[in-house]
């Protein structure tokens, strides 16, 4: 039988989950959202509490779910086993299409920082090679497979990988948020002898919106699912890795917008475009220090992809599991690693990476995005379906049992995430892009994928005489 080792501390989980959301998008979103929405201001600190909170909800759900199913496969298997294993699976293929993507699309970009980086230093040479069509893909996919190793020798080294990397991470956070706290708008103003244009700042419907919109910044926490069946005593840690990361990364969002705008007159940042915070930041900073800060954007998003190989290799492998998939995609190796799981993700990110350099830019990966708040929407639905679906493993909860909370949490989850929903499809129809590079568009071609594939399965397995459904109303074998 195929076997995961329970290795993964809870640090380590923690840490996934947070090098997976705190990446390179805060440093755009933040500076981006005076555009989106005109009139925020300095109320951004704001909206994204209000997110976290939302988040926080999300997590709820979440944990309490996974006390009762702590497998690999993460919302994949709670939601097949608690609603509809039909769309259990087709919102986790869309999901895990998105994840593979990104892997490639965030190691294109970070060799574009790096190229960056070595130009503060006046490192010509190095910088042409990195800009060149064989340093663009060489590199990425050297980065990649470089993770990918890690991940094969054992889940106990990518451990202490991502611990690594979240420690480096919230060292570079800690230089930026120092820097701004250090400094005022007015400071800003004398240093750049900039005249700040006048405008009138909104209200809560702004704020709202806003809310809406910098939400995507909380998209990946809940991929510590994923780690449900190797994190040690799951039944515990589980949960508390969900509410610890959920309310790290809400308090980590909120210091850094608060610290960006506590020197930086927003003003200035609405009236501007392609802005960043760390190059909004390296204003106050000698030159000789551009370096370090692009190196450690160039780690905020490196750290992306480890977890990511995690997330999408192990949604495989429940999927062999459950024999929707080969069921030899399901092996581990000596390290109790999917190995075949982790080289497919491993080698559709290199021919992503392939076609970024050969045609200028990759899929859009946002369909990632709005993939995962109907997942959520699904997961609260599971929460409240799942004890008349499946008695037995509602039995298993062992985290916040009682079920007037579990009603509450999920309506309070399902009413927000809805709302955020329908603001993204309204901001992506409303968009003025060819037809295909429409996220509602492409999630749909995936969803209809995906669709075949599941009734593939069941025609399988109702021509082996095999109860498909019986068989996903179990939990995986450990």
């Amino acid at each position: 039988m195929p076997k995961l080792a329970r290795k993964l501390s809870l640090l380590a989980v923690i840490a996934g989950a947070l090098c997976s959301v705190i990446g390179g998008g805060i440093n755009v979103l933040v500076v981006n959202i005076q555009s989106e929405v005109p009139g925020i201001g300095n109320l951004v600190p704001l909206s994204i509490l209000i997110g976290g909170v939302i988040a926080f909800f999300i997590a709820l759900t979440y944990s309490i779910l996974s006390s009762a199913m702590p497998r690999a496969g993460g919302g994949y298997v709670y939601v097949s086993r608690g609603l509809s294993p039909f769309w259990g699976f087709v919102l986790a293929f869309v999901k895990w299409i998105g994840t593979v993507i990104s892997i490639g699309a965030v190691s294109f970009m970070d060799v574009l920082i790096l190229a960056d980086s070595f130009h503060f230093l006046g490192l010509t040479s190095a910088e042409q090679f990195l800009r060149s069509p064989l340093g663009e893909i060489s590199i990425p996919i050297s980065l990649i497979w470089f993770f990918w190793l890690i991940h094969m020798l054992g889940v106990r080294k990518y451990g202490i990988t991502v611990i690594a990397l979240m420690f480096l991470m919230f060292f570079g956070g800690a230089i930026i948020i120092g820097t701004n706290f250090l400094h005022t708008t007015q400071d800003f103003i004398s240093t750049t002898h900039i005249q700040i244009p006048s405008m009138k700042q909104g209200s809560w419907v702004e704020v709202i919106y806003a809310s809406a919109i910098l939400f995507w910044a909380y998209i990946g926490f809940t991929g510590i699912s994923q780690a449900g069946g190797e994190i040690k005593n799951p039944k515990k840690n589980l949960p508390l890795a969900f509410l610890i990361a959920s309310v790290v990364i809400t308090g980590y969002y909120f210091i850094y917008s608060l610290a960006l705008y506590h020197a930086i007159p927003w003003q200035y940042v609405a009236s501007k475009e392609n802005l960043t915070v760390p190059g909004l930041t390296g204003i106050f900073l000698p030159k000789s220090l551009a370096f370090l800060i692009s190196i450690l954007v160039f780690l905020m998003l490196v750290n992306d992809i480890p977890p990511a190989l995690l997330t999408s290799s192990r949604l495989f492998f429940s999927w062999a599991q459950d024999d929707i998939v080969p069921k030899k995609l399901s092996e581990t190796n000596r390290f109790k690693a999917p190995h075949f799981s982790l080289t497919i993700v491993a080698v559709i990110s290199s021919l992503i990476v392939v076609e970024a350099a050969l045609e200028g830019f990759f899929l859009v990966v946002n369909v990632v995005t709005i993939s995962r708040f109907v997942v959520y929407i699904l997961m609260a639905l599971t929460l409240f379906t799942i004890e008349k679906n499946n008695k037995k493993i509602y039995e298993e909860i062992s985290f916040l049992k009682n079920r007037k909370l579990h009603f509450f949490i999920a309506t309070v989850a399902l009413v927000f995430v809805s709302f955020f929903l329908s603001v993204l499809i309204y901001r992506d129809l409303s968009t003025r892009v060819s037809w295909y590079k429409h996220i509602t568009v492409q999630l749909i071609v995936f969803v209809a994928l995906a669709s075949l594939i599941y009734v593939s399965f069941v025609y399988r397995m109702k021509k082996k005489g095999i109860d498909y459904k019986r068989i996903l109303k179990e939990l995986p074998e450990e």
